[in-house]
């Protein structure tokens, strides 16, 4: 929803922003939980013989990427 629609249907600034930043925030927890889950996932990887490791080092920097994104998506929210 952006504010033309808001207005469209009678809701006030002040509840658009706060509608607004609760979306924000649950965002910012999902994003947080996930980059938990990936790194949970890094730490694993770590345990990992010498040949499992080069076996998973594509799938690790994936997931790398992935956090960074998230990351930068939160950043972007938070501005």
């Amino acid at each position: 929803m952006d504010m033309y629609v808001a207005k469209k249907i009678g809701m006030s600034d002040a509840d658009y922003n706060e509608l607004l930043n609760k979306y924000k925030h649950i965002i910012v927890y999902r994003g947080k939980t996930e980059i938990a889950h990936w790194n949970d996932c890094i730490d694993e990887i770590k345990k990992y013989t010498k040949k499992k490791a080069i076996n998973e080092l594509i799938k690790a920097k994936k997931i790398q990427e992935k956090i960074n994104v998230i990351l930068y998506y939160i950043d972007k929210l938070n501005k």
